[in-house]
Parts: C-alpha cells; sequence; structure tokens
C-alpha cells in the first residue's frame, strides 16, 4: 500500500522557517541555504527549500 514518507515545503526564509517547526518538535540540522530536511519521529521527512 502506498503511504506518503516526505512533503517539501518552498519558503522565502528558511532560518525563520526552521524557528516556526522546531516549535512544533522537528530538529533541522545545520545546512546549506537552499534546501534542509528533519524527520519527524514517526519517519516522516520534512523538506524545507528556498
Amino acid at each position: 500500500m502506498p503511504s506518503l514518507d516526505a512533503f517539501g515545503i518552498v519558503c522565502a526564509d528558511i532560518a525563520k522557517s526552521v524557528k516556526f517547526y522546531n516549535l512544533l518538535g522537528l530538529d533541522f540540522p545545520d545546512a546549506g541555504d537552499d534546501h534542509i530536511e528533519a524527520t519527524a519521529k514517526n519517519g516522516m521527512r520534512v523538506m524545507l527549500d528556498k
């Protein structure tokens, strides 16, 4: 059965978006300016792109 395992969000300011998603419990590692990923506790990958 197909399942959703990742989703990407395009954002204007990755640093501000990381701060917001940190409040929701996602921990993003230090990364580049245009792409960053975090893995939620349930295994879902969240990708932020500029």
